[in-house]
């Protein structure tokens, strides 16, 4: 396809035809039924609908990189110790991952875009208070009720996209989202570069980020999607019917944790210099943009659990290579580790496609709470047990880590893709997100 525009008139178009397979996953390709799932009338409408949703994931992301990047260096810089700083971050993953479990009946409740607008502006609140205050116990509870909004807000989005798009391209879908938080982090680091002087402003750019991004929603045409859930129920129900896209996601926040966090535990380890181990980092996230989108492009057309092993695949290898490395060169180490970060850096947009291709529209809600549930603990637990692993066995065991790791993911896969053949899903319920009574959607 020659742009982004063209192969979204494809993803608004609906299916047409009988019931098929790919990768185990059903596709229901009658088009009244698809039509009246979407609540889609026309292919320009779902392309309206999948633009302006990544310009509101853009817009919102931007203000939490903003927060993410400010709060622990302006703790550092007001004379915090760092286990203050690690408290206000711990509380952060504490409140998103409850929020990751209580979203469904959150927004069961509230509704789609009265869900959007009161956890945003809540937010830009938050963000404001940090830059009115400097108190410790104040910063923690704002952080861990801003994880909390931003677990939900998410959860909705992920779920809105999944509604909206086609299985056939699904995949490339939450591989642009997850390319625009990448791109919206980045852009976030940036500006702290720039604002340095007046770290303070970026509180409150991130205040405006999350008061632009209900706008943004209000002008989305048409009623929202039926991708309800007014119950938790399918958290519990996700593992057990998409076990691959349930294994996928905890392994991804497994291996991106510890890398990220313990990576330059290893360059200090070989005597590599501050500036370098930055410029290394930096090859770290741009390994994980050259190889999203191709990935995820990739799982529509031969299947995610497929795309899936292969990643994994790429991981147990580039891990190899790199525990195995005797002294490589700064260049030699910056490509090896793009290489093995980028390879598990696709895992979670395609477990998020393959769980979604299987999930009923009334399913979508729960089940994206429960895959942000499974990699919010892998993201609590990894860097820990990684830790404790390059601790006894020495930084390079790093490796060994993650190419364990992504080995069992892929005999799982293997075995699961051989022996394991999935229950049709249950027909669609008619519960929605849409606009809860007595509110305006």
């Amino acid at each position: 396809m020659s742009s982004i525009g063209s192969w979204l008139d494809l993803a608004g178009l609906p299916y047409s035809g009988g019931i098929g397979e790919r990768d185990g996953v059903r596709d229901d390709k009658a088009s009244t039924d698809r039509d009246s799932t979407l609540g889609v009338s026309a292919p320009a409408s779902a392309q309206s609908v999948i633009l302006l949703l990544f310009a509101l994931v853009g817009i919102y992301q931007l203000g939490t990189g903003m927060l993410m990047g400010v709060v622990p260096v302006q703790l550092s810089l007001s004379g915090f110790p760092a286990s203050i700083v690690g408290w206000v971050s711990t509380g952060q993953s504490i409140g998103f991952l409850v929020g990751s479990l209580l979203a469904a009946p959150v927004i069961g409740a509230l509704g789609a875009r009265p869900t959007l607008a009161t956890f945003a502006i809540l937010n830009a609140i938050l963000a404001i208070v940090l830059w009115a205050t400097s108190d410790a116990v104040i910063w923690t509870i704002s952080r861990t009720i801003a994880g909390f909004s931003s677990a939900c807000v998410l959860v909705l989005v992920e779920a809105w996209f999944a509604a909206k798009v086609t299985a056939e391209w699904r995949g490339l879908v939450f591989g642009v989202y997850m390319l625009l938080s990448r791109l919206a982090f980045m852009i976030a680091q940036i500006a702290m570069a720039v604002v340095a002087p007046i770290l303070s402003l970026l509180f409150v750019i991130a205040a405006l980020c999350y008061l632009l991004a209900p706008c943004v929603s209000l002008a989305i045409p048409g009623e929202a999607p039926r991708i309800g859930g007014k119950s938790i129920a399918g958290i519990w129900e996700m593992p057990l019917r998409a076990p691959a896209a349930a294994a996928a996601a905890f392994v991804h926040a497994l291996i991106t944790t510890s890398a990220l966090g313990l990576f330059p535990v290893y360059a200090v380890e070989r005597g590599i210099p501050v500036q370098q181990i930055a410029f290394l980092l930096a090859a770290t996230q741009f390994g994980g943009l050259v190889l999203q989108l191709p990935l995820s492009f990739l799982s529509d057309r031969i299947g995610r659990r497929t795309v899936m092993t292969i990643a994994a695949t790429m991981t147990v290898l580039f891990s190899t290579v790199l525990w195995s490395a005797e002294a490589p060169g700064v260049w030699q180490l910056a490509t090896m580790a793009a290489l093995w970060a980028g390879a598990p850096a696709a895992l979670y947009s395609l477990a998020v496609a393959h769980a979604n291709d299987i999930a009923n529209d009334s399913e979508r809600v729960a089940w994206s709470g429960a895959m942000l549930s499974l990699w919010g603990i892998g993201a609590a637990i990894g860097p820990l047990i990684a830790a404790v692993v390059m601790d006894r066995y020495g930084a390079a065991s790093l490796f060994l880590f993650t190419g364990g790791l992504s080995a069992a993911l892929v005999i799982f896969l293997v075995l699961r893709k051989l022996i394991k053949k999935r229950p049709r899903a249950p027909k669609p319920t008619a519960e929605t997100i849409g606009p809860a009574p007595g509110t305006g959607g």
